[in-house]
């Protein structure tokens, strides 16, 4: 036993828990247990060690959430499905693989308001299109050895939807609690790389704030893909004041308050302050 468990420390370290090529984020994050659905989408680590149990013999019950995109949005399908023909995940497959490499307990998509024509909302919509275009994934690399029948059941047992928030808050608030009350010990956030960031933020608020079972266990993982005509290098993040070095007389003027108060200042207010920064800032 103290062999098998040295030669498991080994190879984590040696290794990342990979998500599609992309790190899920949080330090010490691990492999966990293999998944059914083929066994060429098993973490590095599980693959040298079939018989390990999990990584360090600890096995969390763990939760994906897939963020929701607004059904009207431009590129809503790139967004969400992502573009087979250069393998870019888009938000679905992402999180099925990540549920399937993380031998995830619940898969949990996400609502922002929004409804299709015939009045679906964005969350339910969003599992029905995965479930519905479900064969497409052999159309990505990572899925092409992928045994998607068994896949697909696995998906069916424990994937749902939240159909009741309005905004990505109240969808960590409901989503949270869903998960919390399934006794989830680690959640995995699921979205696009210009979304995703500002997800990782109110999670934390909000978990922290409802004392939820895994809110000192939150991890995220970026798709491929993000909103139209942008990519993850536009997202603009914006620190409170912490260096050092700073020059201090800008802390009078704390530029994350400033931006906090100007999406929630009428829309009137809002046009002035752009137009006064565009001439000052062209």
């Amino acid at each position: 036993v103290d062999l098998l468990l040295l030669s498991c420390l080994l190879a984590v370290q040696s290794s990342h828990a990979v998500s599609g090529g992309r790190d899920v984020v949080q330090s010490g994050s691990l492999p966990l247990r293999p998944w059914s659905g083929g066994e060429n989408l098993r973490p590095p680590a599980c693959q040298e060690l079939p018989s390990c149990g999990g990584c360090w013999g600890i096995r969390q019950r763990t939760g994906v959430l897939v963020h929701g995109c607004h059904l009207q949005a431009e590129g809503w399908e790139e967004i969400a499905w992502g573009r087979e023909e250069t393998n870019e995940l888009g938000r679905i497959p992402q999180a099925v693989l990540v549920a399937h490499r993380e031998g995830a307990d619940m898969v949990l998509f996400g609502t922002g308001g929004s409804k299709s024509s015939d009045g679906v909302m964005e969350g339910e919509y969003t599992m029905r299109y995965m479930f519905d275009n479900f064969e497409r994934l052999k159309n990505f690399r990572e899925f092409e050895e992928a045994d998607l029948a068994r896949l697909k059941e696995t998906m069916r047992l424990i994937c749902r939807s939240e159909t009741r928030s309005l905004n990505t808050v109240q969808e960590l608030e409901l989503c949270g609690q869903i998960m919390h009350n399934e006794q989830i010990q680690k959640v995995i956030l699921v979205s696009s790389p210009t979304h995703l960031p500002r997800c990782m933020r109110d999670a934390k608020v909000v978990f922290d704030e409802n004392k939820f079972s895994f809110s000192k266990s939150i991890f995220a993982c970026p798709s491929n893909t993000c909103y139209k005509n942008s990519q993850a290098r536009d997202v603009a993040i914006v620190e409170p004041p912490h260096r050092g070095d700073r020059d201090k007389e800008f802390d009078k003027w704390p530029l994350h308050r400033y931006l906090d108060k100007f999406f929630k200042a009428p829309r009137e207010t809002r046009l002035k302050v752009l137009q006064e920064m565009s001439k000052n800032l062209s």
